[in-house]
């Protein structure tokens, strides 16, 4: 008989083989200890051990436990299905030893990393939560002074909108009660373009407000707010920047407020939820930290609007459907990350290869200097000597045209009887 897993209609896994069981466990007074769990010699390979306290209360229930399991090759190959659902899952396939480690204490909760696209959207454009996207925009935008008061989402986070959708679809739009239209983007990963593609969201939608007809004096302000979770301008030293339109010279304002850029880089904040006092650091921890928390903090839940914000990211209420596709595109940051890593790994070792060649070839260049310099000390020295031996040369026939002694020329000379033979055998008639 198949038996469905719950995980689709298309995934039917039928009976699995066992194989040898050992276990040995103990229980008393809401306490079990697994002290083995063994399987062997059929579809599924496990080795594990664990402990709890179980209450009637899951939240107060306690679990820890590790081991590992490895599925089949030919129970694999029976089953395309879960080898589909090992690929989407970023699961291996292939028969190996998959190890795991649960630890859950009471009262430990698991929220969603609110610096994924989807998570952002979830939390901040969420019909029904508008209070914590204006507590958030007042914080960056106005200093924590409560300017915006009502808005209304243009695409408020909706599932099967945001499947098979590209990242840059995947924005908080509103429009405040003024009509000013306001742009959150959530960046995880510095791709190439960045910044350009920052400039044609915000041109788009200031110049995409006027259609066939109209006047351009109905265009409305666009605010572009883009929160990096990566150092985006190295030579600026605060978390928040602001771009508008200035005169270069006297720094006077274009005189319509047409865009406005607005910056968070997340690396730069190095408080803790505990240090944070004003409104827009409490937001930046929890765009930080949320995600590896497993209580809600006291300091930051003091703004009721985070902690709702904390509601909205608790794991536990998200659906199968949410929660696969939010470990999905976890799975696909690490793997931009650890690609990006390692590109920038491969950039610095070609660059020190770099260096290394262009300094071989400075010392070679040093090198060829010397040699031309002894080279030319040689020819000096070459020429010199010739010039000696001529000199000499010519010393001897005189000497000895004025009819004086060989043994007497030597003497003058300060050379042996041997060495002016050899120069005279050299010089021509």
């Amino acid at each position: 008989m198949p038996a469905a897993l719950g995980l689709g209609d298309t995934l039917q896994v039928p009976a699995v083989q066992l194989g040898s069981v050992a276990i040995q466990a103990n229980t008393q007074q809401g306490k079990a200890r697994l002290q083995k769990l063994q399987f062997a010699g059929g579809d599924v390979q496990v080795n594990a051990t664990g402990e709890g306290k179980l209450r009637k209360s899951w939240r107060r229930s306690a679990l820890s436990g590790k081991g590992w399991f490895r599925l089949s090759p030919d129970f694999l190959k029976k089953n395309p299905g879960l080898q589909a659902l090992f690929s989407t899952l970023h699961l291996p396939h292939k028969p190996r030893v998959i190890r795991y480690t649960i630890d859950r204490r009471p009262g430990q909760m698991r929220f969603i990393a609110p610096k994924t696209d989807f998570a952002f959207k979830k939390i901040f454009g969420s019909a029904g939560h508008e209070g914590v996207l204006r507590s958030f925009l007042n914080a960056f935008l106005y200093q924590g002074r409560e300017e915006i008061t009502e808005l209304t989402l243009q695409d408020p986070y909706n599932i099967p909108r945001l499947k098979g959708l590209k990242d840059s679809y995947l924005d908080v739009r509103l429009r405040q009660s003024d009509g000013k239209w306001i742009l959150v983007e959530m960046q995880v990963v510095h791709v190439p373009g960045f910044e350009n593609r920052i400039l044609f969201n915000a041109a788009k939608q200031f110049s995409t407000q006027v259609v066939q007809g109209q006047d351009y004096d109905t265009l409305d302000p666009v605010v572009l707010l883009t929160i990096t979770d990566f150092v985006m301008f190295k030579n600026w030293p605060t978390v928040q920047s602001r771009y508008r339109l200035f005169e270069t010279e006297q720094l006077v304002e274009y005189p319509v407020d047409g865009m406005e850029l607005v910056f968070v880089e997340l690396p730069k904040f190095t408080k803790t939820h505990v240090e944070a006092t004003q409104l827009w650091e409490k937001w930046v921890c929890f765009l930080k930290e949320a995600g590896s928390l497993q209580q809600m903090p006291s300091s930051l839940v003091q703004v009721p609007q985070i902690k709702e914000a904390f509601e909205i990211a608790n794991y536990a209420g998200l659906t199968p459907e949410e929660a696969q596709i939010l470990d999905n595109k976890a799975l696909w940051l690490h793997d931009q990350k650890k690609m990006r890593t390692l590109y920038g790994e491969a950039q610095q070792r070609l660059g020190q290869t770099q260096k290394r060649l262009d300094q071989t070839e400075q010392r070679l260049d040093q090198t060829q200097q010397q040699l031309d310099q002894t080279e030319q000390q040689r020819d000096q020295a070459q020429a010199k000597s010739e010039r000696y031996a001529r000199t000499v040369q010519q010393a001897i026939l005189s000497l000895r045209q004025s009819g004086m002694e060989d043994a007497r020329v030597c003497h003058i000379l300060g050379i042996s009887l041997q060495q002016l033979h050899d120069i005279l055998r050299t010089t021509p008639t």
